[in-house]
């Protein structure tokens, strides 16, 4: 009888309502026994009421979004109060970018003010990322007249100017403008004004007039269409030879007479030759480029020019006219073989390949080249500027094979 007695008691208890804190971070995750019930009985900051039933061992499951399930075992007797019986639970965070989101949007919640060092450093990006943004383009000096000449068309930018197409009588421009009023633009522009001035060839860009609008320069230059050596290389990516030595033919000429009057380009590259639609080529943009009596536009430490063109003594901040030669040699090396002899993942694995890498012989890559060319390129890439050629008159003679 006495164990009859005993037994009835022990499911009476068991059948009764049992109350369970529960200390886990985070302290919103769902509570499930599985052995009493399919669906969550609540969440840990909340406590969970339930009745054990027949069963006398019971499974703890902690589940959060965010973080990795935890599951213990405990008996019906420990049920009666708190767990675990000291300290607390800690959910494992799980990685990724959806469940970091999950854990930062749990913590923001537990401590608000945490939630403003996320908005703090989006507000903070979206800033930089608006100034680092180039000025829009300066569309309204459409239909303007400022001297003699009609702005009538935007033509498109560049990282500091703007391109219209412009006309004085039946005459028409590129009329280059200032994106805006800084120093550094105004001082590249007057160094382009200046030079192009000077030089007097019908492969280089030619310069007519410059002034102000405002508080910005401006230049007016000869109006060219046609398509840049980069866009040419898209639709065919291997020139070949002998098209090649009748594109460049012209180019050698027109910066040889620029080194004659001591000016170097400095940041010769495929976008800055361009092909007319009368099949002319012209060497444009000379607003990083360098010479007696004019002034350097850098800042210190500032190297100027695109890094798979550059020479190593110009990275090193020694230049002069082989430093053209040599970023010639690459443009040909590149459209010559399809491939550039220096391309790395950014810019200074690059500049590293140019202080260091000696790239293969240009006959190895492209073995359909004669001999005398592939030969006056590679020498052209001679890391040691006086390996190179005495100027461009002579590496046209050895790259065309004239004697």
């Amino acid at each position: 009888m006495r164990v009859f007695l005993w037994l009835l008691l022990t499911l009476w208890l068991q059948a009764q309502t049992q109350e369970l804190r529960i200390h886990c971070e985070p302290d919103d995750a769902e509570v499930w026994i599985p052995e009493v019930s399919a669906s969550s009985l609540g969440t840990a900051d909340q406590g969970v009421r339930f009745e054990p039933g027949m069963s006398a061992q019971l499974t703890l499951v902690l589940r959060r979004s965010g973080y990795a399930e935890l599951r213990q075992s405990f008996s019906v007797q420990e049920a009666q109060g708190v767990l675990p019986r000291q300290g607390s639970y800690h959910l494992t965070p799980l990685p990724g970018v959806s469940n970091r989101c999950q854990q930062a949007l749990y913590w923001s919640k537990k401590y608000w003010g945490l939630a403003l060092v996320p908005l703090a450093g989006v507000l903070i990006w979206l800033g930089r990322r608006r100034r680092s943004r180039p000025a829009p383009p300066a569309r309204g000096l459409r239909g303007q007249q400022i001297g003699p000449y009609q702005i009538q068309e935007f033509l498109g930018q560049g990282a500091m100017a703007d391109v219209y197409r412009a006309t004085h009588g039946s005459q028409e421009f590129a009329f280059k403008v200032m994106k805006e009023d800084s120093a550094d633009a105004r001082k590249r522009m007057l160094r382009e004004s200046k030079v192009l001035q000077s030089l007097h060839h019908p492969n280089l860009v030619r310069h007519y007039d410059a002034g102000e609008v405002g508080s910005r320069c401006y230049m007016v230059l000869e109006l060219l269409r046609g398509k840049n050596l980069r866009e040419l290389l898209r639709e065919e990516p291997r020139c070949p030879p002998e098209r090649a030595l009748q594109l460049f033919g012209p180019v050698f000429q027109g910066l040889l007479q620029a080194h004659q009057a001591n000016i170097v380009h400095r940041d010769l590259k495929p976008d800055n030759l361009l092909l007319t639609e009368s099949g002319q080529i012209k060497v444009l943009d000379f607003g990083v480029s360098r010479g007696d009596g004019l002034t350097v536009v850098t800042a210190t430490g500032l190297v100027m020019g695109t890094p798979q063109y550059m020479a190593p003594e110009q990275i090193e901040g020694d230049i002069d006219p082989a430093s053209d030669q040599y970023a010639l040699g690459v443009i040909l090396y590149e459209i010559l073989s399809g491939k550039r002899p220096f391309d790395g993942k950014d810019a200074m694995e690059v500049v590293d390949q140019q202080l260091d890498l000696v790239p293969p012989p240009l006959r190895e890559v492209a073995p359909h080249l004669p001999e005398g060319m592939a030969a006056a390129i590679d020498r052209m890439l001679a890391k040691d500027p006086r390996k190179r050629f005495r100027d461009l008159n002579e590496a046209w003679k050895a790259l065309s094979g004239e004697t």
